[in-house]
């Protein structure tokens, strides 16, 4: 009957608006077994992948300490950074391990934890072709093309502040910086970090302005209906600073990115 495939379209439908959203408690983790984290595995020094095909970088190492802390396995998940959000939301993952900045615009689809690492947006140049440049706002001029991490709030940060210069979004952070080196691109806008990692690759061809022109909490991603596990998370995130374990993890990691000359 012609009525009947209608029906069951519309049956679909309400039970798909009523299907309860993805969830996990520290209970329901720790019953389970293994802990799922998502990552993009392409930013050094806070995640990365080892010449053996395992996970390393301050981010890994603070996942490790949670999953122990849990008192279960950990699971990665390599993703590609745009992606992990909606598989944060999918339930694929539990939480996004990521070296991501909690931004008000994320934090209208995802719960952010308290900040672990603080940064900021600086400016790694092409040395002929942006040689006049001092600071983030000379490049907003139509004669200026900057690079950008697409999805990235280093490619927000652009498009607001610097709508007239050339904005190229490239999927690799490695990418963006090449653009620099070879000239492409005048400019390349990311974290502190890893604009001073990219510019000892290209010493030859690039500069750095290093004084960084936005706040950048980083925050781990979780789903806003998991309360339960966002508390416990913070509460780990408290007692790993208080007890020095989250200053050891910098030391170890961050050790040799002090400031480095224009």
């Amino acid at each position: 009957m012609k009525w009947f495939p209608v029906v069951l379209i519309l049956l679909v439908m309400i039970l798909a608006g009523c299907a309860k959203p993805p969830s996990a408690t520290p209970e329901e983790i720790e019953a389970r077994g293994y802990l799922v984290i998502g990552t993009e595995p392409e930013f050094r020094p806070f995640e990365y992948r080892t010449p053996d095909g395992g996970y390393a970088g301050f981010d890994m190492d603070l996942a490790r300490m949670l999953a122990e802390d849990l008192g279960v396995e950990l699971k990665i998940e390599n993703l590609s950074f745009d992606s992990l959000i909606p598989e944060l939301q999918s339930g694929k993952i539990d939480i996004i391990f990521s070296g991501m900045t909690a931004t008000e615009e994320r934090a209208q689809t995802i719960a952010f934890s308290t900040s672990y690492f603080q940064t900021g947006l600086c400016l790694l140049l092409n040395k002929e072709n942006a040689k006049d440049v001092q600071s983030w706002e000379d490049l907003n001029d139509p004669r200026f093309t900057i690079a950008v991490k697409e999805a990235t709030t280093g490619d927000k940060v652009v498009r607001e502040r610097m709508p007239k210069a050339k904005r190229v979004a490239l999927g690799k952070e490695t990418d963006c910086a090449m653009e620099v080196a070879t000239g492409r691109a005048h400019a390349f806008v990311y974290d502190k970090l890893s604009i001073i990692k990219n510019h000892r690759a290209h010493l030859d061809t690039t500069r750095v302005i290093l004084e960084t022109f936005t706040r950048e909490p980083y925050a781990l991603g979780l789903r806003q209906n998991d309360e339960a596990l966002l508390a416990y998370v913070n509460d780990f995130l408290e007692r790993v600073r208080a007890d020095g374990r989250l200053k050891a993890l910098g030391e170890k990691h961050f050790e040799g990115y002090g400031d480095e000359e224009r």
